[in-house]
């Protein structure tokens, strides 16, 4: 498969909403070579850090989102921000480690955002790693 985007995944089909299936299913994958390859001849998860602090912001306003990632292996790693629903589909994304979230204008004062950074590295069987921001509506 093209691992240039994550938008190449396949994605679950009808029976399974979880966005976050095919991520642990690679990742059991690559740590099952783990038992019979080198270290070095393994992929190893991607690590984010500083990863920027949850946030107040109003409708219509718009939030600076912002993290580091690395790769033990120095993989190339895809990076993207993603809101979901309670359902698990998707109602904002944006490719990369920096993004500026717009709040929904609808938003109402009291909600509570979450953001989600997925960075996944580029390998055989890629890794993938999590960070999450909220953003509380005022």
């Amino acid at each position: 498969p093209d691992l240039s985007s994550l938008t190449d995944l396949p994605k679950p089909d009808g029976k399974n909403p979880n966005p976050f299936l095919r991520a642990y299913q690679e990742d059991f994958a690559a740590r099952a070579q783990w038992c019979a390859h080198p270290f070095e001849e393994c992929n190893h998860a991607p690590a984010i850090s500083d990863v920027c602090a949850d946030a107040q912001a109003a409708p219509g306003e718009k939030v600076h989102l912002s993290a580091q990632a690395t790769d033990p292996d120095g993989d190339g790693l895809q990076c993207r921000w993603t809101r979901y629903d309670g359902y698990g589909a998707v109602l904002w994304q944006a490719e990369g480690i920096t993004a500026d979230f717009p709040v929904p204008s609808d938003a109402q004062p009291g909600e509570f955002l979450v953001l989600t950074l997925i960075v996944r590295d580029v390998a055989e069987h890629p890794m993938t790693r999590y960070a999450q921001v909220g953003i509380g509506v005022r």
